[in-house]
């Protein structure tokens, strides 16, 4: 079935690429070309510079796959959509496209697959154009393989129709993007993590097979055991490497059957943990000092461990070193300080302070050997103890050791970094300058005091200015000023001396630099015919100059530059214009206007005048188009369109050009005229719409079509349209909407309103409905008490009760009495009403006890009735 599968889909990009051409050299020939192209090409480290992104991930493939970087390579197999077109303006262009694409060789990171990552994003190479086989021109390309448009601009003079003309494009390489390089960095970084946890749980697994967890160990072995096995699991945790690299799919190391075996080993040491501090006797002072050397030994043996490894090999080692991963170590800390501080002994300092000291001494003995980095990560723990334990005597020796560990990195950092500039090794000497100012950001808030600041990096500023100017002699201008901004941002920060680092000199010869190769710039995009790349470095390293006029004067050819360039846009849109393409002219008369007043002053140059004749064109294009909308009763666009007629009349001062403003002024007539045609019609169809929905009860419906239809006849005043049919509609069913709507307000204000009016209102409603015959349109109102259990409330219920009372109209009280119990009321409140009403019932009846007994069906709320 996999045979078959891809064996037609073989069938498919084949039939699908020469049907491609056959429609290509039919159908489009007459106005285009396109074709698809197959593609085979090849990356290799070769082609690139050092420290591009490819270069970067070839080099990373090469070290971490254990190859020659020159022996690896990536294949790309794929189809190109390659067409020659021109737009709706007759605009000549070409547009490329990656149909298909599939990609191998080195596309694995050590175990594991990235090349989705590894995919280029972009190419470069050349479009070349033949006419009947022979070539007439041959154009650099660079664009993105999901689609990219080349201006042939430049070649249209050679361009004489599509007949015969054939297109191919040559890739000379490929190129990844910056975020493809973040994204293979971080897998490579997961991965590379993965196999160093993997490590250090091999060597723990290791020796906790041969040294077992048991009772039988001492405290500080029983504690230590759990510290190691506690700070594995979180910091592996924290990476998160079984979603990161999908490792219940593959895991080519078993780091997850690993880690439930550590995960049994924490509940164990856990356990004996607990059960070590729950004896009921105190640590023994030997074992005591056991643990406080054995903790900090712990870090110290991972430094140890990180040498034996290779850079690729080593993170979980330098991530170990660090102490109280999670909440929990701290915790655990304190509870075996209060384990073996349970009774204080004068002058033997507590356990949290020797976990200290001995930090502080483990740290010295680095800093000794010159190992900083090791040096700060010891000062880190315990600092970190002084952070969470307020015992803690601080010591001068601390400071000293931090301060100058922090010297001696960043002096060794920005050193080598110098003496990478110096042998030509620019990408090691941006490596380690960042990380001189990635250390700097982060220690600098943690040192305090201005003094210290001024210790610490008292070297840090002038290894910084050196190397700038090592930069500004290689004319790395950008860099250089980078590095002096950094610099000075210290020194004013940090009230540093300054005067003997030429601050003002190094500028000035960072941006005269930089200026010149802007104005450079301009001259190479002028010799290669390219017009618009010229004209914005020109307007580019003017903006230059002004923001940096501290350190610039202008360039004396830049006056040169913009007049040729005025003349080149000036002349393509004369060009433009008289070739009837009148946006493009105005848009190329309107860049020589800006060169011309940014740069040459001239006066007189008659583009006013040129932009207004280009502009009369569009304008009568707009007035046409809205003409034809008027005519397909748009009215809504034709107004859009004749807005931005307005808008181009005003913009290129064509306010008083009579042609124009007659068109203008038909197209208005025009509009209105359609207009009151439109509305008579309206009219007609909303008379139709009115009886209809009077005929289907929507009468408020039906009156809100006629307000909607009032205020359009008021918009359109002007027009002469026939309302007598609209007018007797509205007469005769005034009474109909005057009801509805005073039938409505009543159901609405029924919660509000007292009972007396609203008795006056349903009755004028109901008189209503008789007079005016409406049984034909709505329904007869529903009875009052019906309205009121609907719409009303208990307050207005107890007033008809006692209206109908006082007005001895007994049943219809009843009624009322009877909702009035249905809606809660308590019997209690209504005994004087039951009283009045049963005696007015019962008056002149033989019969009462069996009708009263009916009425209420024996119900005991009306005892009283009764």
């Amino acid at each position: 079935h996999i045979l078959i599968l891809r064996t037609l889909k073989i069938v498919s990009r084949i039939l699908f690429a020469c049907l491609s051409v056959l429609f290509t050299s039919g159908l489009l020939a007459q106005d285009a070309y396109q074709v698809i192209q197959p593609v085979e090409a090849v990356m290799k480290a070769k082609q690139y510079k050092d420290g591009s992104n490819e270069k970067q991930i070839f080099a990373s493939l090469a070290v971490n796959n254990i190859k020659n970087i020159h022996q690896v390579s990536i294949y790309i197999k794929g189809d190109l959509l390659v067409s020659v077109k021109r737009d709706k303006e007759g605009h000549l262009f070409s547009y490329v496209k990656m149909l298909h694409s599939v990609i191998s060789g080195e596309v694995y990171f050590r175990n594991f697959l990235i090349d989705t990552i590894l995919f280029p994003k972009a190419f470069e190479g050349y479009l070349f154009i033949y006419k009947r086989h022979e070539l007439i021109s041959k154009i650099p390309v660079e664009m993105l393989l999901t689609g990219g448009v080349l201006d042939l601009e430049s070649i249209e003079y050679k361009f004489s129709g599509f007949d015969q003309i054939t297109a191919e494009i040559q890739i000379s390489r490929f190129f990844l993007s910056d975020s493809q390089l973040q994204e293979y960095m971080d897998l490579a970084n997961a991965v590379n993590t993965y196999y160093s946890y993997n490590e250090a749980l091999r060597l723990l697994l290791e020796r906790l097979d041969k040294d077992r967890l048991n009772r039988g160990m001492s405290s500080a072995s029983t504690f230590i055991a759990w510290h190691e096995i506690n700070r594995i699991k979180s910091y592996l945790n924290e990476h998160m490497l079984k979603e990161t690299l999908n490792l219940e799919e593959k895991d080519p190391a078993n780091l997850l059957e690993k880690e439930e075996k550590l995960l049994r080993l924490e509940r164990r040491a856990a356990t004996l943990f607990i059960k070590e501090l729950q004896k009921g006797k105190r640590g023994k002072l030997s074992d005591r000092e056991i643990y406080c050397r054995a903790y900090v030994d712990l870090s110290v043996k991972y430094i140890e461990l990180a040498k034996n490894y290779p850079p690729n090999m080593s993170a979980a080692f330098n991530e170990l070193v660090h102490i109280f991963p999670i909440e929990q170590d701290l915790n655990r800390m304190s509870n075996a300080a209060s384990f073996y501080d349970l009774f204080r002994i004068t002058g033997v300092p507590p356990t949290t302070q020797r976990i200290y000291n001995y930090f502080v001494d483990e740290a010295k003995s680095q800093l000794d050997e010159e190992r900083y980095l090791n040096a700060l990560a010891l000062i880190r723990n315990a600092k970190e103890i002084e952070c969470f334990f307020e015992s803690i005597v601080s010591s001068r020796e601390e400071e000293e050791v931090y301060v100058n560990s922090l010297d001696g990195l960043l002096s060794s950092f920005l050193q080598v970094s110098v003496m990478a500039y110096k042998a030509r090794n620019f990408k090691m000497a941006k490596r380690y300058y960042h990380n001189a100012q990635q250390i700097y950001e982060e220690h600098v808030a943690l040192l305090g005091s201005e003094e210290k600041i001024k210790y610490t990096f008292r070297n840090f500023v002038e290894k910084q200015v050196e190397l700038a100017g090592l930069l500004l002699d290689d004319d790395s201008y950008e860099e250089a000023i980078t590095l002096l901004d950094d610099a000075k941002s210290i020194v004013d920060q940090h009230s540093f001396t300054q005067d003997h680092l030429n601050f003002s000199s190094n500028y000035k010869r960072g941006y005269t630099g930089l200026y010149e190769t802007l104005v450079d710039s301009v001259a190479y995009y002028l010799e290669q015919e390219k017009k618009e790349n010229g004209l914005s470095a020109l307007l580019y390293s003017a903006e230059f100059e002004q923001t940096h006029s501290e350190y610039l004067e202008r360039d004396e050819r830049i006056t040169s530059y913009a007049f040729i360039l005025y003349d080149k846009f000036y002349q393509q849109g004369l060009s433009k214009l008289n070739g009837k393409y009148p946006e493009q002219a105005i848009k190329y008369l309107l860049e020589a206007k800006k060169i011309n007043e940014l740069f040459l002053q001239q006066r007189n140059t008659g583009i006013d005048s040129l932009v207004s004749v280009a502009a009369v064109p569009l304008i009568e294009e707009r007035i046409r188009k809205a003409e034809f909308e008027v005519w397909a009763n748009r009215l809504e666009n034709a107004k859009i369109l004749k807005q931005e007629a307005l808008s181009l009349q005003s913009k290129y001062q064509l306010m008083e050009n009579a042609e124009i403003c007659q068109a203008i002024s038909s197209l208005d007539q025009k509009i209105e005229q359609r207009a009151c045609v439109a509305l008579q019609y309206k009219t007609d169809n909303i008379c139709r719409i009115v009886r209809n929905r009077i005929a289907a009860g929507k009468i408020n419906e039906a009156e809100q079509k006629l307000s909607d239809m009032d205020s359009l006849l008021n918009e359109y005043s002007w027009c002469a349209v026939d309302t007598t049919e609209l007018s007797g509609l509205r007469e005769a069913y005034r009474n109909l909407f005057d009801y509805v709507n005073r039938w409505n307000a009543l159901t609405e204000d029924m919660s509000t309103v007292s009972f007396n009016e609203s008795l006056s209102r349903y009755t004028s409603l109901s008189n209503d409905y008789r007079e005016y015959k409406l049984e034909r349109y709505v329904q007869n109102p529903p009875p009052l008490n019906v309205m009121i259990d609907n719409k009303g409330n208990v307050k207005l219920i107890e007033e008809a009760v006692k209206y109908y009372t006082e007005n001895r109209d007994y049943m219809q009280a009843f009624e009322f009495l009877e909702l009035f119990r249905k809606k809660g009321a308590d019997e209690k409140t209504t005994k004087s009403y039951q009283k009045i009403i049963g005696a007015g019932l019962c008056a002149g009846r033989t019969d009462k006890k069996t009708y009263i007994s009916n009425l209420t069906h024996d119900n005991a709320y009306y005892k009283t009735l009764r």
